[in-house]
């Protein structure tokens, strides 16, 4: 059966091979760019460097060098200075490191374990070889035959024997039409009402009651008699009077102030499904009779499956050189909006939290806590009160002989209770009468002691008087003062009640605030949700790029230069006609121009087109190589995309670069020296690789493969292909190097043999391994020259070890095998020989 080209499967692969270069191989020199992102990232200071040089263990040039490099932050500096740091020894720029983390040891142990941790990293990665080689493959699978499967089934039949053997096949297909329509409404309503209501009520009561009693009586008499005359006359004059005087005043203001807001949000959602189905089915069923023909011999009838047989050819078609390194973190920056998603989570699901103890509202704190959650709250009572009653002492002195009793009658708010009493007095007394002033509840004289204490009124409230007695008083003012303070109940039950009243206001507040977090949670997941898989990829890329750029020059390295920057003057003014966003370069000297841009876009250009961006492979590895305090979000970290999610939740990533056909020196002259025009001082383990990998890609594959192959490939499958390809590649770098020369190439008739007058008389391999001699043709029809060999028979044409070995080839076969798919076909087969014979019993 002849090959199907026409049904040939094609995958595309990749082979990723490491360099393997040993410790003395490794140059100390060279590497500059990683030189450089060192000495950024130490952040060397000018003190520093001073002490250093005092302490004389660090070499002037390199402190020199390293005090430019620190002090010049501009992006011109990284050529500047790229090349001088190549010329540095790897040990004598660690020896530097060291002596630095030694040096701030005395100043913050955290600062000299960091410096410690970049001079390992830039040793520890010094024996490391980060260049290798990623093959470019294809699996090419051709149908190149069928075979028989597994038995099905076998039939066996004595002679003359007549079975019925039934077929039955059928199909069943399935029509669906599905229609779906989603109709979604969303209505958001809000009300605000204010309310306040301002009451004022005053009374004003005086009740004035005053009542005398006024009784004079005169009797006089006179007898006379013979010897004498006597006289009497008595006098009676009886005053009372009372004088009751009461005034009350209430005053009472209350302020309601309600407010009241209420907000909706509605969604509505209608989905109808329409859907039809159909399934219409057919069934064939055959019925054949198979009868033994044989008199004496038995017969078999075995069903097989039969498998379709695949060529599997392993085609490598390109080579490129690349560059392997891991980058912290990749997902940095892209993780920012779901960060903000789930702190609104965390904000919406937290339950409410009023922050004030009910213990910290008082009348000094509570206007604060009102006027910050915006509460109507009552005013405290008064915490302290004074009153005071006064009362006047007239009496003659036969009056003032006896006892007299009086009171001082008080009625104090029951919200209040006594404190302090106090009484005063100020007497004028008589001086033949005895003297006292006895105070009931104090049981002594008092008289002559103001003010007096009165113990026995503390904790009264409501209505109480103070009764006292007194004797020999002519006259007297008396008064009794009280000192109030409100009862610790009343003050509790305010201040539960402005708490109750500040902790609902702030509860309001938070509804309300909770509702708008959840709008912006909305729009945020809506946000994240709007970019498509292909923009996704993009970002990702895009991000691993930064990344990249960042190790590689180092973590200060601007991608927006200060320079560039100081062009920026501002936004666009709306009232400047000219609407300037840069300063005018027409302003700008050609020195000044020179220094913006010196090297910065060829550097830009470079790096974009020395590196297969398109084509760069990246592996993320897990969360846990993140730093530990993001391992919570990162292990749920929850994406619409999958494959953005895996990258979101990575710890680091694996990026191998692939460097572009034909940058493989100009690459690694910038890892060296920077500068992708200079060599580096000494041959390094980068330049050699680079020069290997562009020679066998020239060698092998000069062109970028076609999109649509035309299938002409070489195969290298036996150890005499392989030797003959490799003889066929010296004789192509032969060629070269004469081409270089002679500035031609051999032509026909000179053949391969002109190679033999090259300098240092070169070998020439002039036949194959077979002793055939190779055919050489200049100008040949695919290329400047055509060199082939025609395997075993020195033919054109043939297979296995006669197929061709043509140096114009896209690709080389470098490995062949079989595969087997099923298929739903069947063979019949008569008494098929079976591969042993079967032992009787």
């Amino acid at each position: 059966m002849p090959d199907l080209i026409n049904s040939q499967r094609i995958s595309y692969k990749a082979t990723y091979v490491p360099s393997m270069i040993s410790l003395d191989e490794r140059p100390q020199v060279g590497r500059a760019l990683e030189k450089l992102a060192l000495v950024r990232s130490l952040s060397v200071q000018a003190d520093e460097l001073n002490a250093l040089r005092t302490a004389g263990n660090v070499g002037e040039d390199l402190l020199d060098l390293v005090g430019r490099i620190s002090n010049d932050p501009s992006f011109a500096s990284v050529q500047r200075y790229g090349p001088a740091l190549a010329a540095v020894r790897l040990d004598d720029l660690a020896g530097f490191g060291n002596a630095l983390a030694a040096l701030r040891t005395r100043q913050s142990n955290t600062l000299a374990t960091q410096t410690t941790a970049l001079v390992e990293s830039v040793t520890y990665r010094g024996p490391i070889e980060p260049v290798g080689w990623l093959h470019l493959e294809r699996l090419e699978m051709t149908p190149v035959g069928v075979e028989h499967g597994e038995l099905v089934h076998s039939v066996p039949l004595t002679p003359k024997e007549t079975v019925n053997i039934t077929h039955r096949e059928w199909t069943v297909t399935t029509q669906t039409f599905e229609n779906l329509i989603q109709d979604s409404l969303e209505g958001f309503s809000e009300t605000g009402v204010t309310e306040k209501t301002d009451l004022t009520q005053a009374t004003d009561t005086e009740s004035k009651h005053s009542s005398a009693l006024d009784v004079n009586g005169a009797m006089s008499a006179t007898y006379n008699g013979a010897a004498y005359s006597v006289t009497a006359s008595a006098a009676v004059d009886y005053k009372q009077q009372a004088d009751d005087s009461q005034s009350r005043k209430d005053s009472v203001a209350h302020t309601v102030a309600i407010t009241k807001q209420a907000s909706s949000r509605t969604r509505k959602e209608h989905k109808m499904s329409f859907r039809v189905s159909s399934v219409a089915g057919a069934e064939d069923l055959a019925v054949r009779v198979i009868t033994n023909p044989s008199d004496t011999e038995p017969m078999r009838v075995d069903y097989f499956q039969l498998l379709r047989k695949w060529r599997v050819d392993l085609i490598r078609y390109g080579l490129r050189m690349t560059y392997d390194i891991v980058v912290p973190n990749p997902g940095l920056d892209l993780i920012s909006q779901l960060q903000d998603l789930s702190n609104l989570d965390a904000i919406i699901n937290a339950p409410p939290n009023f922050p004030v103890a009910i213990t910290n509202v008082g009348p000094d704190t509570w206007i604060t806590y009102a006027t910050q959650y915006n509460a109507s709250v009552d005013p405290p009572p008064e915490l302290t009160r004074t009153i005071s009653s006064h009362k006047e002492i007239d009496k003659s002195e036969a009056d003032a002989a006896d006892y007299n009793y009086d009171f001082i009658d008080f009625e104090v708010d029951e919200n209040y209770y006594v404190d302090q009493a106090q009484l005063t007095m100020d007497a004028n007394l008589w001086t033949k009468d005895q003297h006292n002033f006895v105070i009931l509840g104090i049981g002594h004289n008092t008289l002559g002691q103001s003010p007096v204490d009165l113990p026995f009124l503390h904790g009264l409230s409501g209505n109480f008087a103070v009764v006292y007695r007194y004797q020999g008083i002519n006259r007297a003012s008396i008064s009794v003062t009280l000192s109030l303070k409100v009862k610790d109940t009343v003050l509790q039950a305010w201040q539960f009640k402005a708490w109750e009243t500040m902790s609902q206001a702030y509860l309001q507040a938070y509804e309300q605030n909770r509702q708008i977090l959840k709008e912006q949670r909305e729009a945020l997941a809506a946000k994240i949700g709007q970019f498509d898989a292909l923009t996704l990829r993009k970002m990702e890329r895009e991000e691993i790029m930064r990344f990249v750029l960042r190790w590689l020059i180092g973590p200060t390295f601007e991608l927006m230069p200060e320079e560039i920057k100081n062009l920026f003057v501002g936004y666009p003014d709306a009232k400047d006609p000219k609407e300037k966003a840069y300063k005018d370069v027409h302003e700008m000297t050609l020195a000044e121009w020179a220094e913006v841009v010196q090297g910065r876009d060829e550097l830009v250009k470079f790096l974009h087109n020395a590196i297969e961006w398109e084509n760069v492979l990246f592996f993320v590895y897990p969360y846990f190589w993140d730093h530990a305090q993001n391992w919570p979000f990162k292990r749920f970290l929850v994406h619409p995309d999958p494959v953005h999610r895996e990258f979101l939740r990575s710890g680091c990533a694996r990026v191998v670069l692939t460097v572009r056909p034909g940058f493989e020196l100009a690459f690694a002259y910038l890892l060296e020296t920077y500068d992708a025009t200079k060599p580096p001082p000494q041959p390094t383990p980068y330049v050699t690789v680079a020069e290997e990998t562009r020679n066998f890609a020239m060698t092998n594959y000069e062109n970028i493969p076609p999109a649509n192959p035309d299938h002409n490939v070489r195969e290298l499958l036996y150890p005499e292909q392989r030797q003959a390809w490799a003889d066929m590649q010296a004789l192509m770098q032969l060629l070269k190097q004469y081409k270089a020369a002679q500035g031609r190439y051999p032509t026909t008739a000179e053949s391969l043999q002109a190679l033999q007058l090259l300098p240092g008389n070169p070998t020439v391999p002039l036949t194959d391994p077979w002793g055939n001699s190779y055919d050489y043709c200049s100008p040949g029809l695919h290329n400047d020259y055509d060199l082939v060999s025609y395997g075993a028979n020195g033919q054109p044409g043939g297979t296995e070890l006669d197929s061709d070995i043509t140096s114009w080839a896209e690709g080389s076969v470098v490995g062949r095998w079989y595969e087997y798919t099923p298929t739903s076909a069947l063979d019949v087969s008569i008494n098929t020989a079976l591969p042993t014979t079967p032992q009787p019993a």
